[in-house]
């Protein structure tokens, strides 16, 4: 993180759920992966 965020920093809640969601894009086919390893779904894809 580029900023320190304290527990009550409701204005940083933007910054955190942009961030939350960069992270996740650019590690999307990693997370698929570990969930389809952990239920066995990768042949009931869910669109």
């Amino acid at each position: 993180m580029e900023r320190r965020v304290g527990l009550f920093d409701t204005e940083a809640m933007p910054y955190l759920v942009d961030l939350g969601r960069r992270v996740a894009r650019e590690n999307l086919d990693q997370i698929r992966s570990q969930l389809e390893g952990a239920t066995g779904a990768d042949e009931r894809r869910v669109a």
